[in-house]
């Protein structure tokens, strides 16, 4: 009885990470281990992914924010690191894009209660590209209402702490900031670019 149990949440944590996430299609094979870190600020990035699985691994409750640029790595960092959590702990993980996620409820709204409360009671929680989606009342509540319910949320985001709050409030970013101090926040900037380079 036990394997079958064991088997069965097997299958919906690999159902939610991989089928139910809302993700781009190029980190499907993102991994700790290959994140590239060709320069010393890189593997501070890698590091500093680390010892939060490992804090997230032992109970420790907060969010992370990583800021920055695109194409710096936040997502795939994002993407492996609740990989990892998800497979040591055997914990339901996430990942979502914001704007994929306003778009499918948009496309059928009678999800959105079923899509709210399923992300929101998620171990382990990526909201990825923050402040890309359409601005309005609606998507801010949406996003309001998943983290207002939880912790252990990774938010990337291209946006720095003062558009954030101008742009969503003071309630959002007291919800966001969730535990996050300086040792759980990291900037992305000035990092070598990960996307393919065209000219």
């Amino acid at each position: 009885m036990n394997e079958l149990a064991d088997a069965e949440n097997e299958r919906e944590r690999k159902y939610y990470l991989e089928k139910f996430s809302l993700y781009d299609e190029v980190l499907k094979n993102a991994t700790l281990d290959n994140f590239e870190t060709p320069t010393e600020k890189e593997a501070e990035k890698l590091a500093f992914a680390r010892r939060i699985c490992r804090e997230w691994s032992e109970g420790a409750r907060n969010n992370i924010v990583l800021q920055g640029e695109a194409g710096t790595g936040k997502s795939h960092l994002a993407f492996a690191m609740v990989k990892a959590l998800s497979e040591y702990t055997k914990e339901i993980a996430i990942f979502i894009n914001v704007t994929d996620l306003l778009m499918k409820i948009k496309a059928d709204f009678s999800q959105e209660e079923f899509l709210v409360n399923k992300i929101a009671s998620a171990k382990f929680l990526v909201l990825d590209d923050l402040g890309m989606e359409k601005d309005s009342e609606w998507s801010f509540t949406i996003l309001y209402n998943i983290l207002n319910k939880r912790s252990n949320t990774i938010i990337t985001t291209n946006l720095i702490s003062a558009d954030i709050q101008k742009r969503y409030g003071r309630p959002f970013m007291s919800r966001l900031m969730k535990g996050v101090d300086k040792d759980h926040l990291m900037v992305f900037n000035d990092l070598t670019n990960k996307r393919k380079q065209y000219f």
